[in-house]
């Protein structure tokens, strides 16, 4: 089944550049013309809040236990700052590798303090 030259420009548009690439599509021309796609134009940035949003999400529900950690993450200019306190000093490794991975970041950097056990001694004298 042959698609429409209109409905390909419309997902490009929608999914490609919006949902999947997170950018604005201002400024960008799509043209389709016998199935065959010109994008022309400039995009923006990605924007740094869906960033921010995204590495919060992901970091605590699947890879930070519940109420283990307050980590804060930060965006600038495609910059991840990650702050706070983590459960293991492994974990950061972790998180600075996941961040490296998220579509519109350049760099990462991290301040993220393990927490220490607390540990309770008896006298048994």
């Amino acid at each position: 089944m042959l698609r429409r030259d209109d409905a390909i420009c419309d997902e490009i548009v929608d999914e490609v550049l919006g949902h999947t690439l997170r950018m604005t599509p201002g400024g960008v021309t799509v043209t389709v013309q016998e199935g065959f796609v010109t994008l022309s134009g400039r995009v923006g940035e990605r924007s740094t809040v869906p960033i921010a949003q995204e590495l919060r999400e992901l970091f605590m529900t699947r890879l930070i236990p519940a109420g283990s950690a307050a980590v804060y993450v930060h965006v600038s200019d495609g910059t991840v700052h990650l702050n706070g306190t983590i459960p293991d000093p492994s974990l950061s490794d972790v998180l600075v590798q996941v961040a490296r991975t998220v579509p519109g970041v350049v760099d990462v950097t991290a301040r993220l303090d393990a927490e220490v056990p607390v540990r309770t001694v008896r006298d048994t004298g």
